[in-house]
């Protein structure tokens, strides 16, 4: 059977359902409510995590906040650091690659507003997740399908490296979990999970040390 008519059909749906996401009411209104710019999907990728279920996935974290540092990987236009500023992070931190959103997000930063803001340190970084040095505060990292199962391997080898040569606690939350086995393969445990589709979530942690 030709592959053509089924993969114009996951395209029309994905295209369908980031429509919808972008219109939705918790898109708007957050948009509205922050003075930001953050739900116009772009077709270099970017769509951010809907409120709704950012809040869901950071309510099940299975670490505290206190303390901790948070990282978004591929932060586009800043929405998640909004959200997890609203909780007791140390710092939070946004890593994007694309210099254009970087430059949208630095704005919505620069002119939004929260008044439920509770974390002071926020900054988005134009960086490479695959490059970069980790914070050496406890490490909660977040990822919405940023990339591919390859970069997400080189991702996670760092941040092991990172945490052998300090270590401390951490956990990883992947929301619509398209390449989970770099995770599995590296000895990462799978927690608190929820969502389907393009909406599903779990939390990680790596594995202990000498595992």
């Amino acid at each position: 059977m030709p592959l053509w008519p089924h993969l114009w059909h996951d395209l029309a749906g994905y295209a369908l359902a980031r429509w919808r996401d972008q219109r939705s009411e918790g898109s708007v209104t957050f948009d509205i409510d922050h003075g930001v710019e953050t739900g116009r999907w772009t077709l270099s990728g970017y769509e951010p995590t809907p409120p709704h279920l950012a809040e869901a996935v950071l309510d099940a974290q299975p670490m505290p906040s206190e303390g901790a540092a948070f990282v978004d990987v591929g932060a586009g236009k800043g929405r998640m650091l909004f959200l997890a500023a609203r909780r007791p992070y140390a710092r939070v931190v946004g890593l994007e690659l694309d210099a254009a959103l970087v430059e949208v997000g630095l704005r919505n930063l620069r002119e939004g507003h929260d008044p439920q803001r509770r974390s002071i340190d926020v900054q988005l970084l134009h960086a490479d997740a695959t490059r970069c040095a980790w914070p050496t505060e406890p490490l909660v990292l977040y990822l919405y399908n940023p990339f591919d199962a390859e970069t997400l391997e080189t991702m996670l080898g760092r941040v092991q490296a990172s945490l052998a040569a300090s270590p401390r606690a951490c956990c990883l939350a992947y929301v619509n979990p398209l390449y989970p086995k770099p995770l599995q393969a590296r000895g990462w445990k799978r927690h608190a999970s929820g969502g389907t589709g393009t909406g599903g979530w779990a939390w990680w942690t790596p594995p202990e040390r000498g595992s």
